[in-house]
């Protein structure tokens, strides 16, 4: 085996990788999440069009990424990002372990008001996987990039310097601001490699059901009722694809399609029958 084929997670301040069974969240505009439906294939971004200007390019990313002997030429533009989100909560924000878990579980069950805002203005899904289950996915599709990995690390913006346990150029594309901490984000990076194509429509997703442990539609305030509730149809069709007349909306004992109830509660039914 090609030993790119590892993806090598970048440890930092002491942190230990997460195991396989990890849950990963990502927040889908419905745009992004429609394309997921229609061409089953995960997105990647490019560095260079991240919309916050200071994420990664502030450290000079892109001068030291053309005086790295590793990358050769390689700019801004030839290194490829997928985003996700642990969703988890700071510990160290509640008073005791009782009110941590309540935290955690309710930010698990609505999903996160910054990113619903952030990513799903116009609606969308939070779709759930696990670490496990991307890596399998990456590796088995993009066999000829190099992958690396590893938990954003979060920082004052007036902090310009690189934190000294800091183990390479690529990791500085595991760092950003304070500002986006609630974002607990998870990144693979696809390092360049001579020859490779553009990895956007690059990772097959074989069987969406299989991959994805949950899909959380974005909350409905009273205007956009309908639109939460026609995304909530189109997951429940496509992803489990039921018969005529009955639909086993569960996974693993549990609710596979959801409608977040954060603003609104809404009634989780569909054309052919009740998924509650």
């Amino acid at each position: 085996m090609n030993n790119r084929l590892k993806l090598s997670p970048y440890i930092l301040n002491g942190d230990t990788d997460l195991p396989p069974e990890t849950p990963l969240y990502r927040y889908l505009s419905t745009e992004a999440f429609l394309y997921l439906l229609t061409f089953e294939r995960v997105f990647f971004s490019k560095v260079s069009e991240w919309p916050d200007s200071l994420d990664g390019t502030r450290f000079e990313f892109l001068k030291k990424a053309r005086d790295d002997k590793e990358f050769g030429t390689a700019g801004l533009n030839d290194f490829f990002v997928s985003c996700w989100t642990l969703q988890t909560e700071e510990r160290r924000f509640y008073k005791d372990d009782s009110a941590f878990v309540s935290a955690q579980k309710e930010l698990t069950l609505n999903g996160s008001a910054a990113m619903w805002e952030s990513y799903c203005k116009n609606g969308g899904v939070r779709i759930k996987t696990t670490l496990g289950k991307v890596e399998a996915l990456f590796s088995t599709h993009l066999p000829e990039w190099r992958i690396c990995r590893g938990k954003v690390y979060y920082e004052p913006a007036e902090d310009r310097l690189l934190p000294p346990r800091v183990p390479s150029l690529v990791a500085t594309l595991m760092h950003k601001r304070t500002s986006f901490r609630s974002e607990s984000e998870y990144r693979f990076v696809l390092l360049p490699e001579v020859g490779c194509t553009e990895p956007r429509e690059a990772a097959k997703v074989e069987n969406l059901f299989e991959f994805l442990d949950e899909i959380l539609v974005s909350p409905a305030t009273s205007s956009t009722v309908w639109l939460s509730r026609t995304l909530y149809n189109i997951a429940v069709g496509v992803t489990i694809k039921p018969p005529k007349k009955t639909c086993i909306n569960i996974k693993n004992g549990k609710q596979f399609c959801r409608i977040s109830q954060l603003c609104k509660e809404v009634s989780e039914t569909v054309g052919h029958g009740s998924m509650t």
